[in-house]
């Protein structure tokens, strides 16, 4: 259906007027009134696409990377997780903690699959992963553990906290 649209202009504009066939009208209704709110140009020149995020306006990969570089927050917690004394496995388990990509009951149901939920442990509440990691009775007695082993006050309010 749809690739049978061409790629480019040519063909739905001509003698500065619009042409758009009528079949793309019926399967996208509101496009016609989209496509009539952009003024056609008075003078014929020729389409380009630019990277705006750099002088020639060229893309590149070297342009996209520090772009895309220039705009990562900066996360200390990175180089704690990331450490060769901790077994990748566990540094993998805290990274998609932080970036809440874990597959709790809570993420599983924002991503559309609607389960009923309960904390596996405590059986009280709603399972997230601040819940199994922090907020949880059980884990809450190994933190609190872990504290007074390593002489620490831990308190954990968000994700921010750890």
């Amino acid at each position: 259906m749809i690739a049978d649209y061409p790629k480019t202009l040519n063909g739905y504009i001509s003698n500065a007027q619009r042409n758009l066939p009528a079949n793309l009208t019926h399967h996208f209704p509101t496009l016609r009134n989209l496509v009539y709110q952009v003024t056609l140009p008075v003078q014929t020149k020729s389409d380009s696409l630019v990277w705006k995020h750099n002088s020639t306006g060229i893309l590149t990969l070297k342009g996209a990377y520090d772009f895309k570089r220039h705009h990562l927050p900066k996360l200390n917690w990175t180089k704690t997780i990331w450490s060769k004394d901790i077994p990748p496995s566990k540094s993998l388990l805290a990274w998609r903690l932080m970036h809440g990509k874990l597959p709790t009951d809570e993420n599983l149901s924002l991503r559309g699959c609607a389960l009923p939920s309960m904390c596996s442990l405590c059986m009280e509440t709603f399972e997230t992963s601040f819940h199994i990691f922090f907020q949880c009775p059980y884990v809450v007695n190994i933190w609190n553990w872990f504290a007074t082993v390593l002489n620490l006050n831990l308190q954990f309010q968000n994700k921010e906290d750890i």
